[in-house]
């Protein structure tokens, strides 16, 4: 399995250890492109963020926000998100974390309480509010595939060693389907090289993270407000790259490993990059993802807002540890501030293995 350990938003150790005291003084500002500032203090009455996203696919967040006064014209406006915490209220020392870019989708004015709310979303949102309108060149390797849709977003991208990154893509895959968006292709070359994709707000860079396989911290119960842990998640043994609704199935899988735990399987439908060569692209992704486990896991922190879809971390309970990965998050400041983390097992794939072709193939580690 390919190692990764993650790409993080930055904080300073000051900021993490403010953050996770019982008692903390907190502010955020929501700056506009070339404009005012809200802030907590002042005008910006509340705000909260979501993150979705999972392995083999693309992760994406929106956030939602509202201030005082009605006289906005903000739509289509790029803002940026900083969270401040306090960490010496004698000295008026404050460290932040940059919570990322968004673009402002949605504006609605209440005259009657003289506020607005306001919905926007990072990049990876925006790219899946617009249709593919044939604007990539072919024929492209699924790496190059990766750097012309960087460009295309003004993003950084710095190549990477991807699995099938070198498989030659020969003519437009998606000129024909209707409905399909930037982020459905983005999405579909995170399932073909086993990654997930994610953009960094802050550096405006796109990274494709291979499946993690260290934790990046440790969160004890002291940390946690609520926390329900679910039974593990793995290990990953088999890989099925479907046509559905036919079944019409290629299988990939560690014998011995399903012998020994039991059968875990990864399920990649209809991918259109993958389609067209099953037979030899599949092996590469068993090979990345074989061995992949996690604790399925839902827990309410204590307010830290520096974790990203993707993270793989630890919870202890004192005498036992849980690895999770973190595939939803939500942190709102309304008064106080909340925080839920959250790790989604994937849906069970319903594979009929008597009638799967294509290749068996047996790893030994």
């Amino acid at each position: 399995m390919q190692k990764s350990i993650g790409v993080r938003i930055s904080v300073s150790n000051d900021f993490k250890q403010a953050m996770k005291a019982p008692v903390k003084t907190i502010r955020a500002t929501i700056a506009v492109d070339g404009g005012t500032s809200f802030v907590s203090s002042d005008q910006l009455i509340s705000f909260s963020t979501e993150a979705d996203g999972y392995y083999f696919g693309s992760t994406t967040k929106s956030l939602s926000f509202k201030v005082l006064g009605t006289e906005y014209s903000l739509l289509n406006t790029e803002i940026s998100v900083v969270l401040e915490v306090c960490t010496s209220t004698s000295d008026d020392i404050w460290e932040s974390c940059d919570l990322g870019k968004f673009t402002i989708v949605e504006q609605n004015t209440n005259l009657e309480s003289e506020t607005t709310e306001f919905k926007a979303y990072d990049t990876v949102g925006m790219m899946g509010r617009q249709e593919y309108d044939g604007n990539l060149s072919f024929p492209c390797t699924v790496a190059n595939l990766v750097s012309q849709i960087a460009s295309r977003y003004s993003l950084v991208y710095s190549p990477a060693t991807l699995v099938n990154g070198n498989y030659s893509i020969s003519e437009d895959l998606y000129s024909a389907i209707s409905n399909l968006t930037y982020r459905d292709i983005l999405s579909e070359i995170a399932g073909a090289t086993a990654t997930i994709a994610r953009i960094d707000g802050i550096s405006d860079t796109l990274t494709l993270e291979s499946l993690p396989t260290t934790s990046l911290e440790t969160l004890t119960y002291a940390n946690l407000r609520k926390v329900s842990l679910e039974p593990i998640y793995g290990p990953v043994n088999s890989v099925v790259l479907a046509r559905t609704p036919a079944e019409d199935n290629i299988v990939a899988k560690d014998d011995e490993s399903i012998e020994e735990f039991g059968l875990t399987e990864l399920k990649l439908a209809n991918n259109e990059i993958l389609d067209d060569d099953r037979e030899s692209l599949i092996s590469p992704i068993l090979d990345a993802v074989d061995g992949f486990s996690f604790y399925p896991f839902e827990a309410t922190t204590e307010g830290h807002g520096w974790y990203q879809c993707g993270d793989r971390i630890t919870i202890s309970n004192g005498t036992n540890t849980f690895d999770v990965i973190i595939t939803h998050i939500k942190l709102s400041i309304d008064g106080g501030m909340k925080e839920i983390i959250k790790g989604v097992r994937p849906e069970e794939p319903d594979t009929n293995y008597a009638l799967a072709g294509g290749i068996t193939k047996t790893i030994y580690n």
